[in-house]
């Protein structure tokens, strides 16, 4: 990362944002920069993710069972410590639209 000026400016940015924190726990995290400040997805134990958002015109709802070491961003809700059992059961006809139809809310455009 020493090479590229870009990457080193970025770090840089991120220790002095997190220096100018008025939170103490944050200003703690400025001596790791390159790492993120909080976990908010469990580590090292598989998961189930749900997209936030899906389209209505699907039969399912789209899921994923990942490993700990996945790192998700904020367009999914995650079901911590999950085995293959509970996916199975989430991703099967369970979570199909029609049985998700009537206690979900619709996004209308």
């Amino acid at each position: 990362m020493r090479s590229l000026p870009k990457v080193k400016e970025r770090i840089q940015a991120v220790k002095d944002f997190r220096l100018s924190s008025k939170a103490k726990e944050i200003q703690k995290f400025a001596e790791t920069p390159t790492l993120f400040a909080q976990q908010t997805q469990p580590v090292g134990n598989p998961f189930v993710i749900v997209p936030i958002v899906s389209s209505s015109r699907r039969r399912y709802i789209p899921m994923g069972y990942v490993d700990g070491n996945t790192i998700v961003n904020n367009r999914v809700f995650i079901i911590p410590n999950a085995d293959l059992y509970m996916y199975s059961k989430q991703a099967g006809d369970a979570c199909h639209h029609d049985y998700v139809y009537p206690i979900a809310a619709w996004l209308v455009v």
